[in-house]
This record gives C-alpha cells, sequence and structure tokens, in this order.
C-alpha cells in the first residue's frame, strides 16, 4: 500500500532517511528477529510471528486517499522539508497514481504486516 504513493512522491521529493532498525519509525519492526528481541527485553517470551498479506482500504477515491496519506506521519516526514510548491506537486503525483486504483468500492491496495503473539513470563 506504500509502494505505489511513495514511487509517485520521490518523483518530486528525496527519500527521507529512516535510520537504523533500532530507531522508531514505520519499518523498526520489519524484522520478526527484532520484533522477538523487543518483546524479549519487556519481559515476553513464547513469541511467534506470521506474515499477513491483505488488501488495504486507504479511501473512496485519489482525493480521499490523498487526504489520508498526507496527514500521516511518514507523509509529513517525506513533505515537511521542501517548498510547498514541490509537495503539491508530490501529493498532486500521488492523486494521479492511485486513480487507477480507484473503484465502486474505493481503493484498495496490497498491504503486509506480522501477526506477533507472545507470552508475558
Amino acid at each position: 500500500y506504500l509502494a505505489v504513493p511513495l514511487g509517485a512522491a520521490l518523483v518530486h521529493v528525496p527519500m527521507p532517511d529512516i535510520g537504523a532498525p533500532e530507531t522508531p519509525g514505520p519499518f523498526s519492526l520489519a524484522d520478526p528477529a527484532r520484533v522477538v528481541d523487543v518483546l524479549a527485553g519487556a519481559g515476553f517470551g513464547g513469541t511467534t510471528t506470521v506474515p499477513v498479506e491483505a488488501a488495504m482500504r486507504l479511501g473512496d477515491d485519489a482525493e480521499d486517499a490523498v487526504g489520508f496519506l498526507a496527514d500521516t506521519g511518514s507523509a509529513k516526514a517525506l513533505l515537511e522539508p521542501v517548498e510547498p510548491a514541490v509537495a503539491e506537486r508530490a501529493l498532486d503525483a500521488v492523486r494521479d497514481a492511485l486513480r487507477s486504483y480507484e473503484s465502486p468500492g474505493g481503493i484498495w491496495l496490497g498491504g503486509a504486516a506480522w501477526l506477533v503473539t507472545a507470552r508475558r513470563l
């Protein structure tokens, strides 16, 4: 669900530094071994991580989806460092890219996450 809007935006803005895996951010728990380590450090054990892939609804249409995405921390980190006109061009590009995904049920893009279970020790 991020590849399409991010790819469109990156034509106009630079990729931000997402930091090392240990730093807070949207991808800080992308590695299942890190998830296990973090939970172990917090007193949990028996941790399992199962990949889950599902379609994610971003909004009713491209305009609605851009409104949602633009309000996320990731988008703000991407757009705040650039001039307002550049940010607007990036959002226009995202809007245009998402139009081809519009359907009567809204905009749906593939997403992936971890289903994590653990026990408190």
